[in-house]
């Protein structure tokens, strides 16, 4: 088992394009700036039914220091799914697809999901893994808007979506990622540095990326997303990186999404690379509140356990970390 102390965060910017893609210089543009604030990681997901989905206008790799992927984001099963890699096909979901064909994971990232309704399973047979928490819309002035704590309406819905989260994740294990959707329309080249400053997944990794072998980078940050080893991050409140989170039982630590069974004597560690404002959850419910850089809380049951980090003088919230998931260890 890998000390989580040993893992290479890596910080991925996720775009979701609308139907009418960018220019060649604005994603030059975006990469740039990317590169300038710390991203190392830029994936763009094209929509399924824009007109150019038979080719990308920039080739998957490296643009100096930053991995440049391409997804598809579109509807299946009613539901707006987004699906790394390539994803060209006319479903993005098929309920006879098997395991060995999904080559790469999916996630839900409409609001209104309800998973128990949907005819799929967690990680079986689907591909569909997990769900955005927090789908930032750049371009909308109601709903959404730039930030999740950016009036009352905004932080309730993201309150609100992690609620569900919480909900599902006592079934079954739902990795959680955030996404930016950005309408290119005409927008000046002076403002297309914004959406590096909104939603980041933060990724960690076993072994650090080659930045040479795309396939085996590719595979680890596949890896990463599957198992769970992810955070969103709201960025505007700072990018700092070195957030980590396990539960520690002995000598051995266990990462974000991990499956363990409950035993006494367990504790919850984590550590902030800022001093910061904590909760604790389990199930769904706060647990434990503190301040500091460095949080432990013993594990009195079992249960999915997760933190969120606020920051600044408002207390917004800055991170929310995918769970460990502590099962009962009666059969």
């Amino acid at each position: 088992m890998i000390d989580p102390f040993n893992f290479y965060e890596y910080s991925m910017l996720i775009h979701q394009l609308s139907l009418d893609l960018p220019e060649s210089r604005l994603l030059v543009h975006l990469l740039e700036t990317a590169q300038q604030e710390s991203v190392d990681i830029v994936l763009w997901a094209q929509s399924a039914f824009s007109e150019n989905i038979a080719g990308h206008l920039m080739e998957e790799g490296y643009y100096g220091r930053v991995l440049l992927l391409w997804g598809t984001w579109g509807k299946d099963c009613g539901r707006d799914i987004l699906h790394f890699g390539n994803g060209r096909t006319d479903h993005l979901w098929l309920p006879e697809r098997e395991a060995e064909n999904v080559v790469t994971p999916s996630f839900i990232l409409d609001w209104t999901t309800d998973l128990d309704k949907l005819p799929m399973e967690f990680g079986k047979n689907t591909g569909i893994i997990g769900l955005n928490v927090w789908p930032n819309d750049h371009s909308a002035k109601d709903t959404m808007g730039f930030f999740p704590w950016s009036r009352t309406k905004t932080h309730e819905l993201l309150r609100g979506r992690l609620e569900l989260w919480d909900h599902w994740t006592q079934k079954n294990p739902v990795v959680a990622v955030g996404t930016n959707l950005w309408s290119v329309k005409k927008e000046a080249l002076k403002r297309m540095g914004l959406p590096s400053r909104i939603i980041r997944t933060q990724v960690l990794v076993p072994e650090p990326l080659s930045f040479q072998h795309l396939e085996h980078d590719k595979r680890l940050i596949k890896e990463a997303l599957v198992e769970g080893r992810v955070s969103v991050m709201f960025s505007p409140i700072g990018w700092e990186k070195g957030f980590r989170y396990w539960i520690e039982q002995g000598q051995q630590r266990y990462p974000m999404g991990r499956e363990m069974l409950w035993h006494p004597g367990q504790k919850l560690k984590a550590i902030s690379p800022v001093p910061s404002q904590w909760k604790i959850f389990c199930n769904g419910k706060v647990e434990y509140e503190g301040t500091g850089l460095v949080q432990e809380y013993p594990v009195r049951q079992p249960g999915t356990w997760r933190v969120e980090i606020y920051r600044g003088h408002h207390l917004k919230p800055w991170l929310v970390s995918n769970p460990v998931y502590i099962r009962s260890s009666e059969v």
